[in-house]
């Protein structure tokens, strides 16, 4: 496990002093910002695994709204999943993912905004990544 970089360290001081929702923060920026650097993704793809699981023993449900997509980024690019340009695979069933996150059932709207925040641009870096650039036009006309 990559737990020498980013907030790892701070993730486990969190624990240790029974701040989940912190460390569950600390996971967050991990994710986002681990894919910026260019580091190997397998590393990555196995901690975001681990990492979920804990996050859901500590019912730290809108941290995983929001790791959920950069994991699945993160298998796209790796070539696991069907369609590399939909955000639907292992890590996340499309349609759970907005059951559970984006529904309105159980999370109040500011969490339900972060998730789909991260949805989105997640979706976006593929589009960019692979040159989809009516999936692009398709997104900027509807959003503005």
């Amino acid at each position: 496990m990559l737990t020498d970089i980013f907030d790892l360290p701070r993730f486990s001081q969190g624990l240790q002093v029974g701040d989940v929702e912190y460390s569950s923060m600390c996971l967050c920026t991990y994710a986002n910002l681990y894919g910026s650097v260019g580091l190997p993704l397998k590393p990555f793809v196995e901690d975001m695994k681990q990492f979920c699981e804990q996050l859901e023993l500590h019912n730290q449900h809108q941290a995983v709204a929001i790791i959920l997509p950069t994991w699945q980024l993160a298998l796209n690019l790796m070539g696991q999943s069907k369609d590399t340009l939909s955000l639907d695979g292992e890590a996340l069933d499309k349609q759970s993912y907005f059951m559970r996150f984006l529904s309105g059932n159980g999370e109040d709207a500011r969490d339900r905004g972060v998730a789909l925040y991260n949805y989105e641009f997640q979706r976006l870096q593929l589009a960019y990544i692979f040159s989809d650039i009516e999936q692009l036009e398709i997104w900027f006309r509807t959003k503005t």
